[in-house]
């Protein structure tokens, strides 16, 4: 998505937050925007997979990630929302990502098994109705 907003190909588009600051952290002229019915909770996960080599490590690698130091470096320079209760952001950064209950009971929980149920359908009728370009 970045390519096309770049090459003056796309000026709006439902993007995550996220990839919007990291374009405008470096200069290009773009905002975010929440729409007025609020906007998906999107995460970014990490899991240990059952049964794996590593299991240990595994959840250490988890545990470092998820620590306060981690997850305000990850605010800082990937512009990801921290879901480590205790860190404290401020400034800039606190009003560019989901920070704080307030924020968080604002995002739209979205039900991934009806989305999933009638991706296909909503696929092909996305694909009769709306004009791709590439």
């Amino acid at each position: 998505m970045s390519n096309y907003f770049l090459q003056g190909q796309t000026v709006a588009s439902a993007w995550g937050s996220s990839r919007v600051y990291t374009l405008q952290d470096s200069g290009f002229p773009i905002e975010f925007v929440i729409p007025r019915e609020g906007a998906p909770a999107l995460m970014a996960t990490a899991n240990v997979v059952k049964n794996a080599p590593n299991a240990e490590l595994a959840q250490k690698f988890v545990n470092f990630i998820l620590s306060e130091e981690v997850q305000k470096e990850f605010a800082h320079s990937l512009f990801d929302g921290p879901v480590n209760k205790n860190v404290k952001l401020d400034g800039d950064i606190a009003k560019k990502v989901v920070y704080g209950e307030e924020q968080v009971k604002k995002l739209i929980k979205v039900d991934w098994e009806y989305v999933n149920q009638k991706r296909a359908e909503w696929t092909e009728r996305a694909n009769k109705e709306i004009e791709v370009t590439r």
